[in-house]
């Protein structure tokens, strides 16, 4: 059985989790070009420079680190709605951060862009271990909700990749279009 850890310190696992999302996530940014542009690779990567497409790069690797610890470990469904509701606070924070600095600035910055997925990505690792020492979200109800919630964002993320809707959020900005 895995145990709780506490919410603010870093073991070596937590530095490999938080390290393994930042080079994965990066990676991913570069594989659909990478992959000649691949229809199957475009359901988990980003396939242009909308921030909706930009949300995989934490969505996709987040469940792959997730799915592995949960198969590795105890099976834990405590831990698998800790990490969902992480999940859901560390993919708004990436829409947040980005239109809130860029409002103020007025245009936006890679550094910067890159700094706001690597706090997305820390903020996803807090939660998830906040989240999973709280016993108030023990709840098989709870993992019910959030698990369908999940899937349904697991679903739109390749729906929208190839029909996004005609909103800010899906818009490439380099292009002017909307999804592949």
């Amino acid at each position: 059985m895995t145990t709780k850890s506490p919410i603010f310190s870093l073991s070596k696992k937590d530095i490999f989790s938080i390290l393994f999302l930042v080079i994965t996530g990066s990676a991913f940014h570069f594989l659909y070009d990478w992959l000649n542009e691949s229809r199957l690779i475009a359901w988990f990567v980003p396939v242009n420079e909308s921030t909706w497409e930009h949300l995989k790069l934490l969505f996709f690797p987040a469940t792959i680190l997730t799915l592995y610890e949960f198969f590795k470990n105890d099976k834990n469904y405590d831990f698998l709605t800790s990490r969902i509701l992480a999940l859901f606070l560390g993919l708004i924070s990436i829409p947040i951060l980005f239109y809130s600095y860029k409002a103020i600035v007025g245009r936006d910055f890679i550094v910067i862009d890159i700094l706001i997925f690597v706090i997305a990505v820390i903020i996803f690792w807090y939660m998830s271990k906040f989240f999973y020492n709280k016993p108030a979200h023990s709840s098989n109800v709870l993992f019910i909700i959030v698990g369908s919630l999940y899937l349904i964002l697991f679903l739109m993320f390749i729906i929208f990749t190839f029909y996004p809707p005609t909103f800010f959020l899906f818009k490439d900005p380099l292009t002017n279009s909307y999804g592949i």
